[in-house]
């Protein structure tokens, strides 16, 4: 079994009529049979979820790839040129992805496109022209095999491995336990190759238990176990310098050392979620509101907009432009306080059973993306974590003669 089973990838595409749908959903259900996490939002519509914007959101983030269905109509749509008030999903998408790749928040090979005509490659989004781009044919006549070893990292090619001719019999077999180790790993097989080393080190030689502590130590550090890889680069100064890897095993613990550091000490991460969880429980709204980053405020306002569109005090409102300007560091205008006294209490209902003395951060950082990191704090108790992220921001709007601004 390997650490992650599946590829997760997510399918964006515009509606442009029943029979494209239809195409969509058998491509990813044909990517399904092939192995691949494909999701699609037909998927998710019954029931649908309670915020579009906010599905679409969440699906570009988590998934390892996205697909981009170029169509004449999926290219005016992600350039936000398709009459008001259609297409609005892929805008969003269109307007996530754009962001992300432009303020390198996103590896742009995260992003694939593909066309199932030739012609269509004009209509692949500017950002991605010059990037790989895969012609996949129709349900008639799928073309998948390319992108299938795309998405899967799988080259057309592997390379043998490159052996020295002269060798003792028995060097040959340590060479071959490591070999099969470093294929395991390749494979994706961590855990299975963390399980080998561990049985390794202490019944070989000293060359061969220092150089499996090594290899264990850099797994871990790869897998940001932290405490981990610091018990497994120990090991390897525990050796000396006769191993041949105390330098290396004493630069990477440094480093490791380094970013535990960073990840706990004072303006870290985890420093920084504490004291916004801390703004939450004294209701601080307009000091948190400015900290979350600019995809999420978006995101949640757009979720807040829809949720809210058929209320009196929407009606004939842009609500793009509404969204745009709720979604603001310091929101103003009208509907502004209601729109942020509803993230308030959905805030403080999402962590209410935080508490800053018995609950702490996991030791794994999250990478969520530049410049930011995924902190996530429990109480000790596996079923009862408590995710930093977003949730949809929903609430009744009081009337006109309710609340004032």
């Amino acid at each position: 079994m390997t650490t992650k089973e599946f590829i997760r990838v997510f399918i964006s595409y515009s509606h442009d009529d029943e029979d494209h749908r239809f195409e969509i959903a058998n491509l990813a259900q044909e990517l399904r049979k092939r192995g691949i996490d494909a999701w699609i939002d037909l998927f998710d519509e019954a029931p649908p979820p309670p915020s579009w914007p906010l599905w679409m959101y969440e699906q570009i983030e988590i998934s390892d790839y996205v697909i981009l269905v170029a169509t004449e109509t999926y290219l005016r749509r992600h350039l936000g040129r398709e009459v008001p008030g259609r297409g609005v999903g892929v805008k969003w998408e269109g307007s996530v992805i754009t962001a992300d790749i432009y303020h390198a928040e996103s590896d742009p090979a995260k992003f694939v496109p593909v066309i199932v005509s030739p012609s269509d490659y004009a209509y692949i989004p500017p950002p991605f022209r010059l990037t790989s781009y895969y012609d996949i044919g129709n349900s008639e006549n799928w073309n998948l095999d390319s992108l299938v070893r795309r998405l899967k990292g799988q080259p057309t090619i592997i390379p043998a491995l490159v052996k020295s001719e002269e060798s003792t019999s028995n060097q040959e077999r340590e060479d071959t336990v490591f070999d099969q180790i470093t294929s395991m790993i390749e494979s994706g097989e961590r855990v299975e190759a963390k399980g080998r080393l561990e049985c390794i080190i202490g019944s070989g030689s000293m060359p061969d238990d220092a150089r499996a502590a090594f290899i264990l130590g850099s797994l871990h550090h790869e897998d940001e176990l932290y405490s981990l890889a610091i018990s497994a680069y120990r090991r390897v100064l525990d050796y000396g310098e006769a191993s041949g890897l105390a330098e290396l095993a004493s630069q990477n613990l440094q480093i490791v050392l380094e970013t535990m550091n960073s990840h706990y000490g004072d303006g870290g991460p985890v420093a920084a979620a504490r004291e916004w969880l801390g703004l939450v429980q004294l209701g601080r709204i307009k000091e948190l509101w400015p900290r979350i980053d600019k995809n999420t405020r978006t995101v949640l306002s757009q979720a807040w907009v829809i949720a809210n569109e058929s209320h009196p005090r929407l009606i004939g409102l842009n609500q793009e432009e509404l969204a745009e300007r709720l979604s603001q560091a310091r929101p103003k205008g009208n509907l502004s306080k209601q729109f942020l006294a509803t993230q308030l209490s959905e805030f403080k209902d999402a962590y209410r059973q935080y508490d800053p003395e018995t609950w702490g951060a996991a030791e794994k950082p999250r990478r969520f993306k530049i410049d930011y990191e995924l902190v996530i704090i429990n109480n000790g108790n596996p079923g009862r974590d408590s995710f930093l992220g977003t949730r949809n921001a929903t609430a009744r709007i009081p009337s006109s003669n309710e609340a004032t601004d």
